[in-house]
């Protein structure tokens, strides 16, 4: 039964486009299996970027993921949030990959520092007065001081836009842990020293005129 030709009109939905890819899955579909893999790949290469700049290892890791989705499609329970579960399980397999290749870190005791790189579209860098880019400037400084994991769950749910349910099982995280980490991410944001000047209008600032890479 080829299920992707009917489920274009839930893209708006986002939990009903996923299910129907799932239980097409499931069933063998092989286009849903590859209407999955194009939905989330490069999410999850951008993602696997942040840690590690060897793309090799990173699309093998995604290979992998994806491989054992379809070589275990009929045993895998009913997945409800895709993204955290996808993302979640790139994260574990690419830990896990980075862990066999260096000494320098132990999976379960010290994770791969996450890096977050900040860059502004030319666009509104050519339309900024003075103001602007000397708080661009400033905003770039403090979220280099965040912590890695500070960093990464400002990533996730600002820039991936994913759900904190989501966010929580991808940073393997209780849903109130999460919630504590990303309010005290955004008040060291505000208190900086380097933005305690511009506090008032730092999140319409960061979401109307950032991009991430």
């Amino acid at each position: 039964m080829d299920f992707v030709k009917n489920i274009n009109a839930d893209r708006e939905n986002t939990d009903a486009f996923t299910e129907k890819l799932w239980m097409g899955i499931q069933n063998g579909d092989k286009d849903c299996y590859e209407k999955l893999f194009n939905e989330y790949s490069d999410k999850m290469l951008a993602y696997g970027m942040k840690y590690t700049t060897d793309r090799d290892l990173i699309k093998e890791c995604i290979q992998s993921v994806f491989v054992y989705i379809f070589v275990n499609r009929k045993k895998l329970a009913a997945v409800h949030n895709t993204s955290g579960y996808l993302l979640a399980s790139f994260r574990h397999e690419l830990f896990h990959s980075l862990n066999e290749r260096s000494s320098r870190f132990s999976y379960l005791e010290e994770m791969p520092e996450f890096k977050l790189e900040v860059k502004f579209a030319s666009q509104h860098i050519e339309k900024m007065d003075d103001e602007s880019l000397k708080v661009r400037s400033q905003l770039i400084k403090a979220i280099d001081n965040l912590s890695p994991r500070q960093k990464e769950i400002i990533y996730l749910y600002y820039i991936q836009e994913l759900p904190l349910k989501d966010v929580a099982q991808i940073m393997n995280m209780e849903y109130q842990s999460a919630r504590n980490l990303l309010s005290r991410s955004l008040t060291h944001l505000r208190n900086s020293s380097e933005l305690k000047d511009y506090s008032s209008f730092l999140s319409t600032f960061f979401m109307a005129l950032m991009s991430f890479s």
